[in-house]
């Protein structure tokens, strides 16, 4: 998930979601940390207790919220504790209890309307968040199906996302895209590298392996039709992140199927299995490669040095994949592999993986391999020709010798 859902999850632990760990202590028990205080308090004080937190700044302090009985709650779970002198205790109208009904409440209903707007507990503010791109869209649902939410429920606005363009689509090209989002912006994070094909009309990424996903878009992406009749993809800031017969590196996930009838209509006669695209779409063709700031001036010393290249072929180099790369034949036995990492600092992870695994790798080299780090490249040269040595141990700095 992107960064917004890793808050709501943190948001959620930091109140104490999780009830049903282990028993609770007895009722008389004293806590010694406001963990296990709110234990206690969910499991003896659920008539009255609204939730807690900690705060660091200005200073350290456990707030507390109950409906009623703030001094009962004081002197039998604070007084005389590690809490006593930290621990404020506040009144609010809602017990947690009721905010976890109002809550399931809510999204029972959000559901009934067709609505994707996210939810939460807000324990600060002793309410159930609704969080929705456009409020009066959500509220023109609620009174067209004569659906209202619980009194316990605030209303958030999120956004303003970027609006999707129309989508102008070649003949016999599917294009589905995700729905605009209603609530929070929220992403699968994994990753999935291929070539993005068009099979019948059906934009896929295709794994090397032969297995393929058809791609669900985010929802501001279009394609366009460029001059050489190739399809390409265009974000929602109108650059052209991939085209057809790239290799894509793309974030996302897989979904066994789809709700929104919009998408199903948008997909056509294309079947799954499906990936759900993330907003992380980056398409490489082996052209481009070559010209990245951290491969082109290796491949012009190599030049310089009157080292013979045959075409460029794209690289599976087994230590390197799955990041794209791109390989060249050296002479009469070299080779020499070039992979892109996103950065230098997984590059160097990569680096340090590899100085202990090629060795101990069942591969059967075609000649002896050598591993360098160029910047965030990570290269492979497989031969011995001393002049090839020579540039990469000018511009890269030797991960794992030739043996």
């Amino acid at each position: 998930m992107r960064t917004t859902v890793l808050l709501l999850a943190a948001a959620v632990l930091l109140i104490g979601c999780a009830t049903e760990a282990a028993p609770p202590p007895a009722a008389g028990a004293a806590p010694d940390d406001p963990g296990n205080l709110q234990v206690l308090l969910l499991a003896n004080e659920a008539d009255v207790f609204g939730g807690l937190w900690i705060e660091h700044d200005p200073a350290y302090r456990v707030v507390i919220q109950v409906t009623r009985d703030a001094r009962r709650i004081y002197r039998r779970y604070v007084k005389g504790t590690a809490l006593e002198g930290v621990a404020d205790i506040r009144k609010v109208d809602i017990t947690w209890a009721e905010l976890e009904q109002a809550q399931a409440m809510t999204m029972r209903t959000l559901a009934e309307i067709g609505s994707s707007a996210s939810t939460s507990i807000d324990v600060r503010q002793n309410c159930v968040t609704v969080y929705a791109s456009d409020e009066e869209a959500l509220r023109t649902k609620l009174k067209a199906s004569g659906a209202s939410l619980p009194d316990a429920v605030c209303v958030v606005a999120v956004g303003p996302y970027g609006q999707a363009q129309p989508l102008d689509l070649p003949p016999g090209l599917a294009f589905p895209r995700q729905d605009p989002p209603e609530g929070l912006l929220a992403e699968m994070e994994a990753l999935l590298y291929g070539k993005l094909v068009s099979e019948e009309g059906c934009l896929r990424i295709v794994a090397d392996d032969g297995s393929g996903y058809l791609v669900i878009w985010p929802y501001d992406y279009t394609v366009a039709l460029e001059d050489n009749d190739r399809v390409a993809v265009v974000d929602g800031g109108g650059t052209t992140v991939a085209r057809v017969g790239d290799l894509v590196r793309m974030g996302g996930g897989t979904s066994p199927s789809i709700a929104s009838p919009t998408v199903r209509d948008a997909m056509g006669d294309c079947e799954g299995p499906l990936w759900i695209a993330s907003h992380e779409v980056q398409g490489l063709s082996l052209e481009s490669l070559s010209e990245d700031p951290d491969i082109a001036p290796l491949l012009a010393d190599l030049d310089r040095a009157g080292i013979v290249r045959g075409d460029v072929e794209e690289s599976r180099a087994a230590l390197l994949y799955p990041e794209p790369g791109i390989a060249y034949a050296l002479g009469e036995a070299g080779w020499l592999h070039l992979h892109r990492y996103p950065s230098v600092a997984i590059a160097e992870v990569r680096a340090a993986s590899i100085a202990q695994d090629a060795r101990n790798a069942i591969i059967d080299w075609v000649a002896l391999p050598g591993f360098y780090r160029c910047g965030r490249v990570m290269a492979l040269y497989l031969g011995v020709d001393d002049g090839v040595k020579d540039v990469l141990l000018s511009r890269c700095t030797l991960v794992v010798e030739p043996y």
